[in-house]
This record gives C-alpha cells, sequence and structure tokens, in this order.
C-alpha cells in the first residue's frame, strides 16, 4: 500500500502547487483588474471636468460672438441708413444743379 500511497501523493502535491500558482495569478490579476477600474474611473472623472470647462468656454464665446454679431448688425444699420441720406443729399443736389443750370440756360437765351 505505501507504493500506491506514494504514487497519488506527488499528483496530489503537482495538482495543489498548481492550484496555488493558479491563485496567485488570479489575484495577480484581480489586483491588476481593480487598478486599471481605478485608472479609469480617474480618467473619466478627468475627461467629464475637461467636457464641463469646455462646455463652459464654448457657451462665453458663444455669448461674445452673439454681442459682436449684434453689435456689427448695428454698425450695419446705422451706415446703412447713412449711405441713404447721402444718396437723398446727392440726389438734391443734382436735382438743384439741373435746376441752376435750366434757369441758366433760360436767362442766357432771353439775354
Amino acid at each position: 500500500m505505501s507504493q500506491a500511497s506514494e504514487f497519488v501523493n506527488p499528483e496530489i502535491k503537482v495538482e495543489s502547487e498548481h492550484l496555488t500558482q493558479l491563485n496567485e495569478q488570479k489575484e495577480e490579476l484581480l489586483s491588476k483588474v481593480q487598478t486599471l477600474k481605478g485608472e479609469l474611473l480617474e480618467w473619466r472623472n478627468k475627461l467629464d471636468g475637461q467636457v464641463k470647462s469646455f462646455r463652459g468656454e464654448i457657451s462665453d464665446l458663444r455669448r461674445t460672438l452673439n454681442t459682436e454679431v449684434d453689435s456689427l448688425r448695428g454698425e450695419f444699420t446705422d451706415l446703412k441708413t447713412a449711405l441713404r441720406h447721402q444718396l437723398e443729399l446727392t440726389a438734391g443736389l443734382a436735382s438743384y444743379q439741373d435746376g441752376v443750370s435750366q434757369h441758366k440756360a433760360i436767362v442766357d437765351a432771353s439775354e
């Protein structure tokens, strides 16, 4: 019987050592997974912070852009009004000059 027990014992010892190695590897892998989960959570938090910051910046830029567009619209309206006024004055002067020329022509003809 001692031969039979010697034959079984080495197999049990090998399996036990193999199980111990597998358990150690399992613990190492679980530790790595936990570390990666922590790093992922940290990365997500940083990313969320950056997204929030960028959204704030975009919102500020949008407000600034809208203010500038409104200002440009006002300036354009003022410019349009000034040009219309100049055109009216130019048309009035041209009409006046035509009237003066016609009057001069009539006066010259009558002399």
